[in-house]
């Protein structure tokens, strides 16, 4: 046969070992859902430093969920506002007593 480099497709890669596979993560799969799980983190302000941090210096008194996409921001920032649209529909707010809910920029 001769040596030559030989392409799989991701799908059969991913496959698991018993099915012909290698038993691979399929990749794009896992960086969506840890995407959409830091859009959760934000949403529900979980307490972690990171969340805190992008209250304080990336979201400031912007809406979340209506800012726009910064020019100058870093591609995981990016990915992750652009995820926003996708993980609204799995999200649900209560409103309470209305300290942490504006009207006009929350979903």
């Amino acid at each position: 046969m001769g040596k030559s480099m030989h392409h799989a497709s991701l799908k059969k890669l991913c496959l698991k070992k018993e099915c012909g596979g290698l038993g691979l993560r399929n990749f794009n799969t896992w960086n969506r859902v840890a995407y959409q799980g830091l859009v959760f983190d934000i949403a529900y302000k979980k307490q972690s430093v990171w969340v805190a941090y992008t209250w304080v210096y990336q979201i400031r008194n912007k809406g979340f969920w209506t800012m726009s996409i910064p020019s100058n921001c870093s591609w995981v920032w990016r990915a992750v506002l652009k995820m926003r649209d996708q993980e609204k529909q799995h999200i649900k707010f209560l409103v309470a007593d209305g300290k942490d809910f504006m009207l006009w920029d929350d979903p």
